[in-house]
């Protein structure tokens, strides 16, 4: 129902209420006025023919009797009137009541109500005493059936009083629930128009009441978001130029580190091999001391390398420029292989390590360098976080899938830090760095090579408790370069093997965006951008289609926030266009199934690698 219908109702029923309420204490009041009246007057009747009959009746003067009782009987209030002597006898009488009988009436002996449907009489009873000698009696038929006729049209008049009276309230209601719904309606309009940025006059500024201060709050809204725009407009200038400026930054963060990271290697290589020969001490010429600290040196210089070793794979990873070699190889020798590498620093830290490999994996065509260093991580991980306990490394078959299973009975991860565990340089705890060392890549480095491999990780984990990270990958690549564009298959005479490598330019494709956040888009912008796309952002639906309607450019992709256009206008443009169609929401609970099947893709506002993930598996 509408506020003008819920108004009006509102206002009508308020006004029956008050209505009937004092309309009934009318009635009330003239009803028991209209009794008191009857019951005096018929008192007073009583007490004045009582006074006159007393005499008549002691001496029996029967014509003053029959006097009295014909004069009595003319009243137009009295029906009927009866005298009876000390014996009971009727002396004199004028007996017209229609409903019962001279008999039965004096068979009563006290005052009685004789009502029926239609006509309303009362029955008054006297006896006549002298010096406490009873001489007679008296009864009086009393016709009250004009005073029922009188409460009857009052009633029926107040009744159409109330009918009236409802007719108006109800044509006023209407005429000014009519009035206010007109200004609420104008000002939603107004209110709709500023939410999407229209300059528009703001009504009604000049009244004091409840609309008035609507409205001035409506046009200091608009005020605030024209100041806003204007501060945004000035931001997104600024960004814009710090994006350039991040650009080249990051060219020269990656030249740096793969520079760096190749000098550094090149020493620390020669370092590693060289302590490691001195500690073999095969001339004798060292003492304990001198091998101590070559083992520390060799040591560290190993970390060192493993630290450099991480840096340089997330840089490739980031860069694009992991090689996939996608080979048959025996998959059950390549994990009891890595089985031995870790089991004598399980069991040189105390440990019990519970080794399960499903014997029925035998070949498999992947990447076994990668699929090992995905591992080799995680078993890292779960020795250096792991100090008393058991390990368990669990390899099971999944049809299409080999399941990899990790389990430790370590520290454990607090269940508010999970969803931070696969981000780079980052650790559970900024003091488990000092402790434990690392860069904290290298859970970000297992998540980027599972999904270069088409594959999923994921983690369950408590605190004091342990960890488990479980990781599906597959049994075959083949046929997996369609999914991932940016991968293309080469053939060669020995083998077949998969390789990243940059979009050419030929490749670029173009994505228009709609929204009104540029905060929220510049991230995923510059990434759209590092993946040679062409990415423009409009800020209004109109700006939109005038973009589309233009020839001259073709856009692969368009992406629209559903928080800058409602879902009526989506349709319609729907209808208009067919277009590779992607919807940004922040919740996809709301969207109806309709709107569903007609677009290209959905993606949830709250997660931004979702975001990209589901662009470029549509690229």
């Amino acid at each position: 129902m509408s506020f003008k219908y819920r108004f009006i109702l509102s206002f009508v029923v308020l006004e029956v209420f008050f209505i009937l309420l004092i309309v009934s204490f009318n009635f009330n009041v003239i009803s028991n006025s209209s009794k008191q009246l009857i019951n005096e007057k018929i008192d007073l009747n009583i007490s004045f023919l009582k006074n006159l009959i007393i005499i008549p009746l002691s001496i029996y003067d029967l014509a003053t009797l029959d006097n009295i009782t014909e004069n009595t009987a003319n009243l137009k209030y009295i029906n009927s009137i009866i005298i009876l002597d000390s014996k009971n006898n009727i002396v004199s009488s004028k007996f017209r009541f229609k409903y019962k009988s001279i008999e039965e009436i004096l068979k009563i002996k006290s005052d009685e109500n004789l009502s029926s449907d239609e006509d309303e009489y009362e029955l008054r009873y006297e006896e006549f005493k002298e010096d406490d000698t009873y001489i007679g009696s008296m009864y009086v038929i009393f016709d009250h059936s004009k005073n029922r006729i009188f409460l009857n049209e009052t009633k029926n008049n107040n009744i159409l009083i109330i009918l009236i009276e409802i007719f108006i309230s109800s044509i006023l209601a209407f005429i000014v629930g009519n009035k206010l719904n007109k200004k609420l309606i104008h000002l939603s309009e107004v209110a709709k128009n500023i939410g999407k940025n229209k300059e528009i006059k703001i009504p009604y500024l000049k009244l004091n009441d409840e609309i008035g201060i609507l409205s001035k709050s409506l046009n200091q809204m608009q005020i605030n978001l024209e100041n806003r725009n204007k501060d945004l407009k000035n931001l997104t200038k600024d960004l814009v130029n710090q994006k350039f400026e991040l650009i080249e930054i990051q060219k020269y963060k990656d030249l740096f580190f793969a520079n760096m990271s190749h000098e550094l290697k090149t020493p620390l290589n020669s370092i590693n091999i060289l302590s490691s020969i001195m500690m073999n001490n095969k001339k004798g010429n060292l003492d304990e001391i001198q091998i101590k600290n070559l083992t520390i040196i060799n040591d560290c210089g190993k970390k060192l390398l493993d630290l450099i070793n991480d840096i340089m794979d997330i840089s490739r990873i980031e860069a694009g420029e992991v090689i996939i070699n996608s080979r048959h190889f025996n998959f059950y020798e390549s994990i009891n292989k890595i089985y031995d590498m870790f089991l004598i620093q399980v069991e040189k830290k105390g440990l019990e390590f519970i080794f399960k490999n499903d014997s029925s994996i035998e070949f498999i065509r992947n990447d076994e360098k990668l699929i090992g260093q995905i591992l080799i991580n995680l078993l890292s991980n779960a020795i250096k976080f792991t100090n008393k306990g058991k390990i368990e490394f669990i390899i099971n078959n999944k049809n299409e899938y080999i399941e990899f299973i990790v389990r430790d009975e370590g520290i454990g991860i607090e269940n508010d830090k999970l969803e931070y565990i696969f981000e780079r340089f980052k650790q559970i705890d900024g003091k488990l760095n000092r402790k434990y060392g690392g860069t904290g890549l290298g859970l970000a480095i297992c998540k980027e090579l599972t999904k270069i491999l088409y594959g999923k990780i994921s983690v369950k984990s408590e605190l004091e408790k342990g960890s488990e990270f479980t990781v599906l990958i597959k049994k075959n690549l083949d046929g997996q370069d369609s999914i991932l564009p940016q991968i293309t298959k080469q053939v060669d005479k020995k083998n077949t093997f998969i390789k990243t490598e940059k979009f050419e330019e030929k490749k670029n494709k173009n994505i228009i965006i709609l929204n009104n956040d540029p905060m929220y888009y510049f991230e995923i912008v510059l990434k759209l951008k590092k993946k040679f796309f062409l990415v423009k952002q409009i800020t209004s639906f109109e700006n939109l289609l005038l973009e589309l309607e233009n020839e001259k450019t073709s856009y692969d992709k368009i992406v629209i926030d559903l928080d800058f256009i409602n879902e009526p206008n989506l349709k319609e443009f729907l209808k208009m266009k067919n277009n590779n169609l992607f919807i940004v929401t922040s919740d996809i609970h709301k969207l109806d199934e309709e709107l569903k099947n007609i677009i290209q893709g959905i993606i949830e506002k709250t997660n931004k690698e979702k975001f990209l993930e589901t662009l470029f598996l549509d690229t």
